[in-house]
């Protein structure tokens, strides 16, 4: 009856005096963790792209590739994939400072590659005792990357944005859930 008329079963709908209380507070609780972990994701991806985008124009110095490595990361579950991070260690100059970082570009020191064939060839680019460009940070020397660009801030979109979709849908089902009619 319900699916040939459905206004007519929502008008008529009521909840459980017993469970509405349940109804009202699971759905805030999942809605707030929802909503939060999809802005934390959202913000994240943000300041990813706005950090990529503002390094475009960053200055460059030389630099030298002082050691190479593929690290692994092993998944935590079944369902995921191990990762392959390759990580290029250089020393620059800045300013007559010496310092040393590893970020070859913004984001792919959280993301990698899934075979490690991958990371090893992204590793060939830099040989070690190589003459790199380094591209800094003016304002924090300490920030450097050698390549332009970024990774992975897409799928933190994404991902923030369905689950702040999520958050959304539970945050009007606990307000439709509050507005019901105790029996």
């Amino acid at each position: 009856m319900a699916m040939l008329a459905p206004e007519r079963a929502f008008a008529g709908s009521a909840i459980d005096r017993g469970v509405k209380p349940y109804f009202v507070l699971g759905g805030g609780l999942a809605a707030l963790v929802f909503l939060g972990i999809g802005l934390f994701l959202l913000s994240r991806a943000i300041r990813t792209r706005r950090l990529a985008a503002a390094a475009v124009h960053w200055p460059t110095t030389d630099g030298m590739v002082i050691a190479t490595d593929v690290i692994k990361r092993v998944s935590r579950s079944d369902d995921e994939y191990d990762r392959y991070v390759p990580r290029v260690s250089y020393a620059y100059t800045v300013n007559g400072v010496g310092r040393k970082s590893d970020v070859i570009r913004i984001g792919l020191g959280d993301l990698g590659y899934l075979r490690e064939e991958q990371a090893r060839e992204h590793l060939a680019r830099y040989p070690i005792g190589a003459t790199i460009a380094v591209h800094y940070d003016p304002q924090k020397p300490e920030r450097a990357r050698l390549e332009v660009g970024q990774a992975g801030a897409a799928r933190y979109f994404l991902a923030g944005i369905l689950l702040a979709g999520v958050g959304v849908g539970a945050m009007v089902f606990a307000i439709w859930s509050a507005s019901l009619p105790a029996r």
